[in-house]
């Protein structure tokens, strides 16, 4: 509408990834503005590698639905893997260790000792309904768990039994600069029209 103001939201370097890789969902996604600055200060505030001392750190992700936060823990990792960075990704009620030598499962009977520092630990609700798993919260653990959840705060209360206070981080809703930059030719084509829809319908 002539009048409004248009918010500004974008980053060089925003950018639509196709993955295109059979079987693996989603096929690809927008790197959004909000997804690069919320990994960089996390970066800046947990630099690997972490020593060990004192309370383990933590961090939520938040946001009203269909904001992106899953899709971020895949951004996420694809910059820790580009940066040759160790962290554990929960999928599939398995938890994963990605080093620079390739990718383990974790056994069940993991101890907090197997860990020289702190890890970044990334958990989605999507693969944790109930919350996060009580046996990577217990004293002293090693994991530096990074929750992407919608507000819901009792999801999350079991973090700040055993570790620090977390680090709350809303996720901002996309701005109009954000559709207008992806809903431009040649992106507007109509099966990124239904990534985008489906991806803004649920997180």
């Amino acid at each position: 509408m002539e009048g409004d103001v248009e918010d500004e939201d974008s980053l060089p370097g925003c950018y639509y990834l196709d993955i295109d890789i059979e079987g693996l969902q989603p096929q690809g996604l927008w790197i959004r503005p909000d997804y690069v600055r919320i990994y960089d200060a996390l970066h800046c505030d947990y630099p690997s590698p972490m020593v060990r001392t004192g309370n383990t750190p933590c961090a939520v992700i938040t946001g009203q639905p269909g904001v992106g936060k899953s899709i971020w823990i895949w951004y996420a990792a694809r910059r820790r893997m580009a940066a040759k960075e160790p962290f554990l990704l929960y999928y599939g009620s398995q938890l994963r260790l990605f080093v620079e030598d390739g990718v383990y499962d974790v056994p069940d009977r993991w101890q907090n000792e197997d860990f020289r520092y702190f890890i970044w630990t990334f958990v989605d609700s999507d693969e944790s309904k109930e919350g996060i798993p009580s046996h990577f919260v217990r004293p002293s653990t090693p994991l530096f768990i990074i929750f992407t959840r919608s507000p819901e705060a009792n999801c999350w209360n079991r973090l700040h039994k055993t570790m620090q206070e977390p680090e709350i981080i809303i996720m901002n809703p996309w701005s109009k600069s954000e559709i207008l930059q992806i809903w431009a030719p040649p992106l507007a084509c109509a099966s990124f029209q239904g990534m985008l829809w489906s991806g803004m319908s649920t997180d």
